[in-house]
């Protein structure tokens, strides 16, 4: 197949490309009535190079194109302005269920018992409310100055702080969220404290680590390939840093002493969160991914502080789950006006 065209794709709050690809003179011909291949069906594009190039669910097939709807164009799709050749590209159907075992795997935590999971079942299960017991002004100002800061924002700093367990926040613009995120960070290494950095998508996530390099919080690792290609951010993946070390003690080391961790909330399955636990999970765009997934980054983390839209619902409740009503995010699940901090919607003067 070859990459034929794009187009922004934006529904129930995915937003993505549909990529249409097509049979090339030079490629076998294609029974299309014969594809194990279907609609939503998940695929993987490879080349001969390059094996899983990307992810992308089936959009629809129409001889002899195939439409896929995947979160953006691969650069290798298109073709090499050197050799004038467009790529040819494979679509493997992914028979895998490691997806689905890796969320049932966080099922089966949460009822484990421990005290981490004994601990998150009393907020998910019996829906016990959040604590914010009060701290002094003077505790707060010592790890960092407020005023440079919107009343929001100072409100889910201060909040944050306070939570014996979760905070929602919600309503916030792109430029308020990085400010608001990295402010909290900033405060939190003050505190020395840890942090899991998770988001829905890998682009929110480099932007954020790029905020924070910019904010001279630079010692983080991004767990997985940076969609951003920046220098910043290649040099602290994974696989940057792990090529630096020589034994097994200098990677534990690595990973457990750099206090920001950057991933996916569908990258937790990286060895490092089998044992490292952290004291702070920030989650953007929270609302975009099952609950299950969120249960997976709440289990190895203290204090949660959970950032999205509720209208935005999780991408895959789009058809099987939809229909069997389990199509809820972490905000319908648990947010409530109490545990909240909501920015107006259209903010004016002084937020």
């Amino acid at each position: 197949m070859g990459f034929n065209s794009a187009m922004d794709y934006h529904t129930h709050g995915y937003e993505g490309v549909l990529v249409s690809f097509s049979r090339v003179s030079l490629a076998p011909e294609i029974d299309f009535d014969k594809l194990e291949i279907q609609p939503q069906d998940f695929v993987v594009v490879s080349t001969a190079k390059d094996i899983c190039l990307t992810y992308a669910f089936v959009e629809s097939i129409c001889q002899p194109s195939i439409i896929l709807r995947m979160e953006r164009v691969n650069s290798q799709f298109t073709a090499n302005p050197d050799s004038r050749t467009i790529p040819l590209m494979t679509i493997d159907k992914v028979q895998s269920s490691s997806a689905t075992n890796a969320h049932f795997g966080y099922l089966q935590a949460l009822m484990a018992d421990n005290h981490s999971a004994s601990r998150l079942r009393k907020y998910i299960i019996l829906r016990e409310a959040p604590l914010y017991p009060s701290i002094s002004a003077d505790s707060v100002l010592a790890h960092g100055p407020l005023k440079k800061y919107r009343r929001k924002q100072r409100e889910v700093i201060v909040m944050a702080i306070r939570t014996d367990s979760y905070l929602f926040v919600q309503g916030m613009t792109e430029d308020v969220k990085l400010n608001t995120i990295v402010g909290l960070i900033s405060f939190l290494m003050s505190m020395k404290k840890t942090v899991l950095l998770a988001t829905y998508s890998g682009t929110a996530l480099d932007n954020i680590l790029m905020a924070c390099f910019n904010e001279n919080l630079s010692n983080f690792i991004r767990i997985g390939e940076p969609k951003i290609r920046n220098f910043a951010l290649l040099q602290r993946s994974d696989k940057t840093k792990v090529s630096t070390v020589e034994n097994v003690d200098q990677l534990t080391t690595l990973f457990d002493e750099t206090p920001i961790i950057g991933t996916t909330l569908m990258s937790l399955k990286h060895e490092v969160f089998r044992v490292r636990k952290f004291d702070y999970l920030i989650a953007d765009e929270a609302s975009q991914v099952l609950t299950t997934a969120m249960f997976g980054a709440m289990l190895i983390t203290q204090k949660h502080v959970i950032i999205g839209n509720p209208e935005q619902h999780p991408f895959h409740s789009m058809s099987t789950t939809k229909a069997m009503n389990v199509d809820d995010n972490i905000f319908t699940m648990l947010a409530t006006e109490k545990n909240t901090v909501i920015f107006p919607s259209e903010p004016s003067g002084k937020i």
